[in-house]
């Protein structure tokens, strides 16, 4: 069985936003896909946070499977653009509006902020029978707080509560921006910040 973007070890842009494009995630990691980000540094057009997401592929073969999924997306109504690069093929796919407002909530980091309705939509509760860790973040599992309390070596849960705001570290530039360069204006928090 292949495993989805969310059990796998994919920056937070792939696990908490990728979702909103309501692509099937088993078939893009079959074609090849590596990696969401929300700015590519290096592309003339920047979209920046105004609502889309740079999806990078870096398939196996270059063959017909993969240009009949290519066309596919280019079929799509929320396509932008493709472009090639050094290490893939770069979708620019907008998010659905519907969902918007979850990309500044994001970049804060407000991750038990999201909308509700996205969460529910676009976020599966469960994976293998159990509670998804996304849900765990979206909605501040205890079990999860008590966890990451005692991995920051908190004693005692209610003071590591006042410290603790979000179950999730913030998304850092150097890990959502595909092609980062530190000169750049954005939103996001540099890990250096």
């Amino acid at each position: 069985m292949t495993k989805t973007p969310v059990e796998l070890k994919y920056n937070r842009t792939t696990r908490f936003l990728l979702p909103a494009l309501k692509l099937n995630e088993e078939f893009l990691l079959n074609m090849g896909f590596y990696n969401a980000y929300l700015q590519d540094h290096e592309y003339d057009i920047r979209w920046d946070l105004e609502g889309c997401l740079f999806l990078l592929f870096k398939p196996g073969n270059l063959n017909s499977d993969f240009e009949d999924f290519c066309e596919s997306l280019r079929k799509l109504s929320n396509y932008k653009d493709e472009y090639d690069i050094q290490q893939g093929v770069v979708f620019v796919l907008e998010i659905n509006n519907k969902y918007k407002d979850i990309l500044n909530t994001f970049v804060e980091g407000s991750y038990s902020k999201f909308n509700k309705t996205y969460i529910k939509e676009c976020i599966p509760q469960y994976i293998n029978g159990k509670l998804s860790k996304r849900w765990k973040i979206f909605y501040k599992d205890k079990a999860l707080l008590e966890e990451l309390a005692a991995d920051l070596g908190y004693k005692n849960l209610d003071i590591a509560k006042d410290y603790i705001d979000e179950l999730e570290d913030k998304p850092y530039a150097e890990d959502e921006i595909l092609r980062y360069n530190p000169e750049i204006e954005t939103k996001l928090t540099r890990r250096n910040d």
